[in-house]
């Protein structure tokens, strides 16, 4: 499981999911290890919801991590996890929304989230499911979970896809932009260190590690 963590010319700090949390979050300790803190981070971009990207965002008292940041995640994600019928996960959503409260911001497909960071419709995993394109970068969080399977084979969905066919669709349309734009992909389940680029092969499509 990855995350990223972008930092601007304006000296703005950027955390791009927050990863598990808890026991099985190593996180907070690399971000250190980096000399970034928790109250050093501004903003926090959400690509969805599940618990492996939201975890990182709660403390063990359900308090929340990032003191300072404002965090932004898809409209159509806020409103699929404020709905009762989300099923357990709802729950550990609507703690991190209400631990970060006014601290929460949503935004539509399409939009400029923060200067030079634009925001893609991706849905199918999630319903709000969100690839984020940089100058330099396009992070495609859970468009794939198995790239030595579903690069080469877009069609194959894991049990994690909420909406297969829509899944489906949006990878097969952000592989082409990829291998069209020669840019390079960061995904939370990429092979560590989570950056490479997608190239067209006979067959299809065929990952390079590396950026």
């Amino acid at each position: 499981m990855n995350v990223f963590l972008l930092k601007r010319g304006d000296g703005k700090i950027i955390l791009v999911d927050a990863g598990n949390g808890g026991k099985r979050g190593g996180m907070l300790r690399k971000l250190e290890q980096s000399g970034v803190f928790p109250e050093s981070v501004d903003f926090i971009l959400l690509t969805h919801m599940h618990g492996d990207h939201i975890g990182g965002l709660l403390g063990k008292h359900g308090e929340a991590v990032f003191s300072r940041a404002l965090v932004y995640v898809s409209m159509p994600e806020w409103e699929f996890w404020q709905n009762g019928t989300a099923g357990p996960q709802g729950k550990q959503v609507r703690k991190v929304l209400h631990s970060y409260g006014s601290r929460v911001r949503t935004f539509r497909f399409g939009e400029e989230v923060l200067p030079g960071i634009k925001a893609f419709d991706a849905s199918g995993h999630t319903p709000g499911h969100t690839v984020f394109e940089t100058d330099s970068l396009l992070i495609v969080g859970d468009l794939l979970h198995a790239a030595a399977l579903q690069i080469p084979r877009p069609e194959v969905c894991t049990i994690y896809d909420m909406n297969p066919s829509g899944a489906v669709q949006a990878r097969r349309r952000f592989y082409e932009f990829a291998a069209s734009s020669s840019k390079p992909v960061a995904g939370m389940h990429l092979p560590y260190p989570g950056i490479g680029r997608i190239g067209r092969s006979a067959a299809g499509y065929v990952y390079l590690p590396g950026k």
